[in-house]
């Protein structure tokens, strides 16, 4: 599934063209990507012990997919990220997931540009890369309400259209529980996941929620439809919250954050088996 020209155009005007994954995930996906819990256990394994193995590779999978992104390999991180969409959504959702994760591949290279023509002069003098960059290196309100932000968001709506097609809600609860929370939050804690809080507060749009809120909130919406569950996460006590997954996929991006790669593996991996233990 290539680019094409209506959604470089309409994304990316001003922030130069997109490298294009050349191969199609499509052709690939049924043959190469979808593991079926089933045909695991048919080869002796428990139900646990399936849901260990895919969760694991699923977690080794998203680590190599930011890897390869990070050295500007597109197609080699389209392939993990497509592994880890199609097997997070089931047989039923192989196709959607796809391009799914396509969207989500080009939303972090549109960020990536985004933050990179945003870092002071200073900065660039002194030769820092973008994913070394510390919050004083960003003109930090030019970052912040830098126009391409729109374009991500834009790319984020996409994603989550993609991952509620085959769910039998009516369009409304799609776009009300789904599509725009995910779309706003995920644009949202990318915004803001650069900057520091205080530099934050001098922003006059600035909402007072952290980015790992935001954060929270956009992985909430896109586990409700990966579970075709709307009222995810049921709480039986307590208040508040945004349940379980969210929580964990939090502490995944903190732990790679701070640079601790095997926790991010340790904590995907426990993420991964919650989504799939209701597959």
């Amino acid at each position: 599934m290539s680019s094409n020209p209506d959604i470089q155009d309409e994304f990316f005007p001003d922030v130069g063209k997109l490298p294009d994954p050349s191969f199609k995930p499509e052709e690939f996906v049924e043959e190469h990507y979808f593991v079926s819990l089933d045909e695991l256990q048919d080869e002796g394994l428990t139900r646990e012990e399936a849901i260990d193995a895919l969760s694991g590779k699923m977690a080794e999978s998203i680590g190599k997919g930011f890897k390869y992104h990070d050295e500007g390999e597109m197609e080699a991180a389209q392939r993990y990220f497509t592994f880890v969409d199609v097997n997070k959504s089931g047989a039923d959702a192989q196709n959607f997931s796809a391009d799914a994760a396509r969207f989500y591949n080009y939303a972090l290279t549109v960020k990536d540009r985004i933050e990179r023509r945003n870092m002071t002069e200073e900065a660039r003098q002194e030769g820092i890369r973008v994913e070394d960059a510390d919050p004083e290196d960003f003109d930090t309100v030019g970052l912040y309400n830098d126009p391409g932000w729109k374009g991500i968001e834009l790319l984020f709506e996409k994603r989550a259209e993609e991952a509620v097609k085959h769910l039998d809600w009516d369009e409304e609860e799609k776009w009300s529980e789904v599509v725009k929370p995910y779309r706003d939050n995920y644009t949202e804690s990318m915004r803001k996941h650069r900057l520091s809080e205080d530099v934050l507060e001098k922003i006059d749009t600035f909402d007072d929620k952290d980015y790992s809120e935001n954060l929270q909130e956009a992985i909430q919406s896109f586990v409700k439809a990966v579970k075709d569950d709307p009222e995810y996460p049921r709480k039986t006590s307590g208040k508040g919250g945004y349940g379980t997954l969210p929580g964990l996929y939090l502490s995944g991006v903190e732990a790679y954050d701070t640079n601790q790669w095997g926790s991010v593996s340790r904590i995907m991996q426990i993420y991964y088996s919650g989504i799939l233990e209701e597959r």
